[in-house]
């Protein structure tokens, strides 16, 4: 699947968000609940398993949206990474492909 162009305009959008209220998307970011087979195994949606257990996030959502890398080391990769210091988001940006 090839990225949309939105890629771009989201990145600028949560980085937006997070100069706002960073607390609010540092715990919507790491929110991770549960899924069932059918998102995991969905084409784009980033999924982790956990043991048996496979999760997903917002990010995760939103990358399955704007699509995967299709070529290269980050193949099959969201287009949107959060850039942590520390424990703390401290922004968003493509991801290296």
């Amino acid at each position: 699947m090839t990225v949309r162009p939105e890629a771009d305009a989201m990145i600028a959008f949560l980085n937006e968000l997070l100069a706002l209220d960073s607390s609010f998307v540092n715990d919507l970011v790491s929110h991770r609940p549960p899924c069932g087979c059918a998102i995991a195994n969905h084409p784009s949606v980033q999924v982790a398993k956990h043991g048996d257990t496979y999760r997903t996030g917002i990010l995760g959502v939103i990358n399955g949206f704007l699509g995967t890398i299709d070529h290269g080391p980050m193949a099959g990769w969201g287009p949107i990474i959060a850039v942590f210091e520390g424990d703390t988001i401290a922004r968003f940006r493509r991801t290296d492909g």
